[in-house]
């Protein structure tokens, strides 16, 4: 389904409502809400540095890997200002995790920790330099300027397949002596389908 406007389209894909039917069925409702408000208000923290910035927004597409900000600029912005538009995402679940205990008085309990945590969560894993994450595209911002299109390849590319080595031994561990998480194991299997698709792009 696309919505247009005069100079803006909303794109939402049946995908899109599928995985938050999917989330809404595996997990209690008011947790799946609150983790969807969380995703959603990280997306509003891009958008919201891009705005101030100058940068013009063309389409706001909603599918199963979430949202893709679709830019009307043909330039980049400057690659500090690029880096904070990467990372705006990150401050507000930072900010959101403040506020969780500041005003942990006038929510119930259960409330504030799934909001606590699923912005720690949410911004933690974006701090991880993998592509497609939040940090690797404000490293990107950063090194473009400095390193050739071979060398900035080859650097993001080990750093990306470094970290995503070091998630794939956390989950691990995770799963031996903590639990089962399909969502962390989801969020592994994810990554690695996009880094493996970057990798033979590349090839």
């Amino acid at each position: 389904m696309t919505v247009r406007f005069r100079t803006f389209s909303l794109k939402i894909s049946f995908s899109f409502f599928a995985v938050l039917c999917v989330m809404l069925l595996l997990r209690e409702k008011q947790t799946a809400l609150v983790c969807f408000f969380s995703a959603m208000l990280h997306e509003l923290g891009h958008l919201t540095f891009l705005r101030f910035f100058g940068a013009r927004v063309s389409a706001l597409s909603f599918g199963a890997a979430g949202v893709v900000i679709e830019r009307a600029d043909a330039f980049l912005l400057p690659a500090a200002q690029e880096a904070l538009c990467a990372l705006g995402g990150v401050f507000v679940n930072a900010l959101l995790c403040l506020l969780s205990l500041l005003f942990h008085t006038f929510l119930p309990e259960k409330t504030v920790w799934t909001l606590f945590l699923s912005n720690a969560l949410l911004g933690a894993l974006n701090l991880l330099p993998v592509y497609p994450l939040d940090l690797w595209r404000a490293l990107h911002a950063v090194l473009e300027p400095r390193l050739s299109p071979e060398r900035l390849a080859f650097v993001l590319k080990s750093v990306s397949l470094s970290f995503l080595a070091a998630f794939a031994v956390f989950c691990a561990a995770f799963q031996r002596y903590i639990g089962r998480n399909v969502s962390l194991l989801a969020v592994f299997g994810y990554l690695l389908i996009m880094n493996l698709k970057r990798r033979t792009m590349d090839v």
